[in-house]
């Protein structure tokens, strides 16, 4: 399958594993390649990556994710995880601890607290998504398209994110 990563920096690899979006780009990761290798795949069916129509749950990520990490001779590895990367790299690292030298997760979802259902993405308009990943909305106003398309909105997977030109400093 083909896959595209975003790599820079050297040091000891550090793999992050995005959220469900990526219309906010990567400079957040900028600063991390002054001590680490920075690798940042697009998961299968996101960015230019290979769709993945086989994939019917989780683990089998975990599955492509070994396999490219063997590819790319990651023994061990710091990861940081981001929403759904973070349920992800949270799954990776209780069936690959030992491949795992820190792991990070940031706002991960899974927590079933019945007082506080988390809300189902699937069912708000797509328009009212913005306000549901952050506290202050100008936080995320900036990566947002002026006049979204219909195809941003019908396929976030493909369409909310930047190419690779869009973070020249990952290459």
């Amino acid at each position: 399958m083909r896959v595209v990563l975003l790599t820079a920096g050297s040091g000891e690899p550090l793999v992050f594993l995005h959220g469900g979006g990526t219309f906010h780009g990567f400079d957040f990761a900028r600063p991390w390649t002054s001590r680490h290798r920075v690798i940042i795949p697009y998961h299968p069916g996101w960015g230019e990556s290979a769709d993945a129509p086989n994939f019917t749950t989780l683990h089998d990520y975990v599955l492509h994710y070994l396999d490219l990490f063997d590819q790319l001779k990651l023994e061990r590895f710091s990861m940081v995880g981001l929403s759904m990367g973070g349920l992800l790299s949270a799954t990776f690292a209780i069936e690959h601890a030992r491949r795992l030298r820190k792991l990070v997760l940031v706002a991960p979802p899974g927590m079933h607290v019945p007082d506080h259902p988390a809300a189902d993405l699937s069912r708000i308009p797509p328009e009212q998504i913005p306000s549901y990943l952050v506290e202050d909305i100008r936080v995320i106003t900036p990566h947002l398209p002026l006049q979204p398309s219909p195809e941003f909105h019908e396929s976030p997977a493909r369409n909310a994110k930047p190419a690779a030109s869009d973070a020249p400093w990952l290459g």
